[in-house]
Formats: C-alpha cells, sequence, structure tokens
C-alpha cells in the first residue's frame, strides 16, 4: 500500500500507518481485525476468500475459520456495521467477505500534515517519577512501540529516594 487514505462513513482509513480514525479520533482496534479491514478495503466491491484473509492476517499460523469469525464481528462492531443503516462489510456465504460501502481514495500531498497518532501506552499507568539519563533508550522504545505490537524491556530499576 502506498501512502493513499480511504474514506467510508465517518471513518478514515491509513493502511501504511496502521490506523484508523473514526471523526478525526483515532479508533482502537485489534491488528488483527485491522489487518481484515486493510485487505478488504484494498478489494473493495470484490469478494475477499476466507483463505486469502487467512494467509494475510495469520501468514504463518494455522487458524481455523472461527478465529476469523470472531475477527469480523469485532470489525463490524467497532464500525457499527448494521447501525442506523450502515452496510460495510458483506458476508458471502460459504466463499469469504466483501467491503460493499463507497469508498473514496485520496492520495495524501506531500504538504498535507499527518494525521494524529493515538497515544501510545493508552491503557498503560502513568508515569510516576521523572525518568533521567534515558532519553535516547526511551527514544528509541517509543519508536519501536509504533511499529511493532510488543516490546519487551528487561533490566534494573533503581529508584531514588
Amino acid at each position: 500500500m502506498d501512502d493513499a487514505a480511504f474514506t467510508f462513513g465517518p471513518f478514515r482509513l491509513h493502511p501504511a500507518e496502521r490506523l484508523l480514525l473514526k471523526e478525526r479520533k483515532p479508533l482502537r482496534l485489534g491488528s488483527r481485525a485491522l489487518e481484515i479491514l486493510v485487505t478488504l478495503v484494498e478489494c473493495a466491491g470484490e469478494t475477499v476468500l476466507k483463505d486469502q484473509l487467512l494467509g494475510r492476517v495469520w501468514p504463518d499460523t494455522i487458524v481455523d475459520e472461527g478465529a476469523l469469525r470472531v475477527h469480523v464481528a469485532a470489525l463490524r462492531k467497532a464500525l457499527g456495521d448494521g447501525r442506523d443503516g450502515n452496510r460495510f462489510i458483506s458476508n458471502i456465504p460459504g466463499r469469504g467477505y466483501s467491503f460493499v460501502a463507497p469508498l473514496t481514495r485520496e492520495q495524501r500531498q506531500e504538504t498535507a500534515a499527518p494525521p494524529s497518532r493515538p497515544a501510545l501506552g493508552g491503557n498503560l499507568p502513568a508515569q510516576l517519577m521523572r525518568v533521567i539519563g534515558r532519553g535516547d533508550i526511551i527514544a528509541t522504545a517509543v519508536s519501536r512501540l509504533s511499529q511493532h505490537r510488543l516490546l519487551t524491556i528487561v533490566g534494573l530499576a533503581a529508584l531514588a529516594r
């Protein structure tokens, strides 16, 4: 995917940045549900077979179709699919899914400001004490958190009183 953005209903999807906005606010969506949405939006109007979705969302893992159904259901719930006349994802029984909402593709312009990113560590506790002398390490951790879902930090913690 290039740096295009897709608009449908009150949503704006930035696939390259793994970001979904609802009315300009980041919408929390699991990585697998987001990958399903990106795949369906890329093929809007076409039927995406279950096997294609399973291969893209779980490339190195064998999973049951039930896992796909669970994530599609979570995606539909987050989008409000079926509420207030909104219809985004259609099930093609026995075959797969299709993105059916009207969709606008917009190429990002060089001068446009990037969309706001969701705050990192949204459900983490607030920092209770100031960190001194670790600016480079913190910057590296924040950078990696924006690219990876899981980050493990190992080391000693010293409390100054």
